[in-house]
């Protein structure tokens, strides 16, 4: 009879864990969390400028590319964390972002800036450096007068 007893105890003992363990094991998931969590802020305020610029800069190309498909001047202006681009040619607005949107707690430089594109593609106004800012870090882009993007991120 002893040893039906002595089963049921290893039996019961193994079949899940204790409160102190099950304690132990949080809170050392907390401690985790809480050394990882700052290092995550700075990747996401990264992020949000690299992808801000990538997209500004991506339209950019787009309003280009509409320019010498269409054979007319395409513009593309600037309004605070919003632009607009709109074809020339026909007057048509081609697309409408609202960055504030998209990314907050993003800042973009120049905040009141017009770039038009030539029927070939080229740059005749606008040209120079383009910023955004996410919680301290930056993402630059350049835009020369042939129309090309050179980022820095």
């Amino acid at each position: 009879m002893p040893n039906t007893n002595r089963s049921s105890i290893v039996h019961r003992r193994d079949a899940g864990v204790t409160l102190i363990e099950l304690m132990t094991v949080i809170v050392v998931i907390g401690i985790m969390l809480g050394l990882a969590a700052p290092s995550m802020t700075g990747i996401i305020g990264v992020n949000r400028a690299e992808s801000a610029a990538r997209q500004v800069a991506g339209d950019l190309m787009y309003a280009r590319v509409l320019a010498v498909r269409s054979g007319s001047p395409v513009t593309v202006t600037f309004t605070g964390m919003t632009y607009q681009i709109t074809s020339s040619g026909s007057g048509v607005q081609a697309k409408t972002v609202d960055l504030s949107r998209d990314y907050p707690m993003t800042t973009f430089s120049p905040a009141a800036t017009t770039v038009n594109f030539n029927s070939r593609g080229l740059v005749t106004a606008g040209t120079g450096e383009f910023l955004a800012i996410s919680e301290g870090h930056q993402a630059l882009f350049m835009l020369t007068g042939v129309g090309g993007i050179q980022r820095d991120f």
